[in-house]
């Protein structure tokens, strides 16, 4: 007599689901505070951590003064992007640090979405590390602690790249509705940078066959856009965030990028990279050695993997997409096509690196070496990189002539304007300034688009409105570039009351009419 195996039960089949769903949700739980925890002192931080989080804090203030966006406020981002930070400091009871809100909430939302993604394509351990390594980046954390668009633009793509890979095993049009929603959202808040992982997750649309979604998606994507830009008008949005990024300054080259992409990330994602390096001798040895890789704990499922595609109406070039594009090789795309933009950009910031965390992440996640070298490699580099992020784990407050610049413009009355080429002193001083000026960047100096343009006359007329009460030039590059500025506005009335040389200082009007 034969002994016929049967499966689990139905109600085996349950248990085992919803344990899998709580175990996935302790994990997002695990991750989301583990990732806030790291960039609360940075969310306290006293002074302005970097250009970016000054300016976007100071158009905020302006926000709660009534100014619009593009209207009123300079925006060289996407249309959506102010409004965030609106909604935060709004969240935030309009503290002075409230705006940050929207930058950790950003950085916990990045890390549980490469942790989402991992489970699509990996096993619970790998996609738990790439969360890990999202999170504790250095490159991640200096875009989600202090406010930046890059930080807000990542968590939003890398969402729509997670839910794609969901798509890809489970498709249906309320999913490709969601990722058209969140490729519009994120290329409303910063386009370029993230137009690589929005390409990803079209793809992996596209890979389905499923005609209506992977045309749904990029019109989606579109109407998002076109909606977040309407209350501004067109042609600002299209001035402030499109024309200014077309002024180049110079100083972009290839060479320049990829030596600046690289010292970045080994300074301040020195575990990542490390990782990165141990996970690649790893495996070259063990594949010198004919050795397999080792089997994962939990195995994707394998539609997930690539192995198990529906074949109904295929034909050999769809087969060879799906090949492409299958399983973790969609990985070795986004790296690529990241690297590309990167390396193409002028100018390139530090900020601009964010857009590569989350596909390298999963890339090194994917390849791990053994638990134990993952350990050993943490132990190995963390103090190195911890050391480089002092500024933001133990931020400090300010000091030398910066110092004497805030505590100028808190003493001027309640209401006051002042003008500042680093707008992070108003912001911090608890100050306003007027909103064309929330980022007086050298791009806008040397802007051809007239209706952005900074010139000298420009601030000077803008110096005389009697809400005005300060004058602040700072950097030689941009207000200390104007050979004649502080001479046009003593003539207006303010007097020199700190000169830290070369043309910079602290001008206070004593005439100035503020409103409370």
């Amino acid at each position: 007599m034969t002994t016929v195996e049967q499966g689990p039960s139905r109600e085996e089949r349950r248990d085992a689901t919803g344990a899998a769903r709580r175990t996935r949700w302790l994990d997002i739980i695990g991750l989301g505070i583990g990732a806030i925890l790291l960039r609360i002192p940075a969310l306290l931080a006293p002074t302005n951590l970097g250009y970016d989080d000054g300016g976007y804090g100071v158009a905020a203030i302006a926000m709660r003064q009534g100014f619009e966006p593009f209207r009123d406020i300079f925006s060289s981002q996407g249309p959506l992007f102010l409004p965030l930070v609106h909604l935060a400091d709004l969240a935030g009871f309009e503290t002075i640090d409230a705006p940050r809100l929207l930058a950790v909430l950003a950085g916990a939302v990045t890390s549980i979405a490469v942790y989402c993604a991992g489970r699509e394509l990996m096993d619970r351990g790998r996609a738990l590390l790439a969360g890990v390594l999202t999170a504790t980046s250095g490159i991640l954390l200096w875009t989600t602690g202090p406010l930046t668009s890059d930080g807000t633009a990542a968590a939003i793509s890398v969402s729509g790249v997670a839910v794609a890979l969901v798509y890809r095993r489970r498709p249906s049009t309320g999913l490709a509705i969601v990722i058209a929603l969140l490729a519009g959202s994120a290329f409303s808040v910063k386009n370029l940078l993230v137009t690589p992982a929005l390409v990803i997750a079209w793809i992996l649309v596209v890979s389905r066959r499923r005609i209506l979604d992977a045309v749904l998606v990029p019109l989606g994507a579109l109407a998002v856009l076109v909606v977040a830009s309407a209350p501004w008008g067109l042609k600002a949005v299209y001035e402030d965030s499109i024309l200014y990024h077309l002024d180049k300054t110079g100083e972009g080259n290839r060479g320049g990028n990829a030596s600046k992409l690289v010292t970045t990330y080994l300074r301040r994602s020195t575990f990542l990279v490390g990782l990165a390096g141990v996970g690649l001798v790893a495996n070259l040895v063990r594949r010198g050695q004919g050795r397999p890789r080792p089997v994962s704990e939990d195995p994707p499922r394998p539609i997930a993997a690539g192995v198990e595609y529906e074949t109904a109406g295929g034909g050999p070039d769809e087969g060879r997409l799906q090949r492409a594009f299958a399983g973790s090789r969609i990985l070795w795309w986004w790296v690529g096509l990241v690297v590309v933009v990167l390396l193409l950009q002028d100018p390139m910031f530090r900020n601009h690196l964010a857009a590569l965390v989350a596909p390298f992440a999963l890339l090194v996640a994917r390849f791990r070496p053994s638990w134990r070298a993952v350990v050993i490699t943490a132990i190995l580099t963390l103090p190195f990189q911890a050391s480089q992020l002092q500024e933001l784990l133990v931020p400090k407050d300010y000091s030398g002539n910066a110092v004497v610049v805030v505590n100028r413009l808190r003493a001027l009355p309640d209401g006051a304007w002042a003008l500042s080429d680093e707008p992070g002193f108003i912001w911090r001083a608890g100050k306003a300034t007027d909103p064309f000026y929330v980022d007086p960047s050298v791009l806008r100096i040397h802007s051809r688009v007239k209706d952005i343009a900074i010139t000298e006359d420009r601030l000077v007329r803008s110096a005389a409105n009697p809400r005005e009460c300060a004058f602040v030039i700072w950097a030689p590059v941009r207000f200390g570039s104007f050979p004649h500025l502080s001479t046009r506005i003593e003539q207006l009335g303010y007097q020199q009351v700190e000169d830290f040389g070369h043309g910079r200082g602290v001008w206070l009007r004593p005439t100035c009419q503020p409103k409370g």
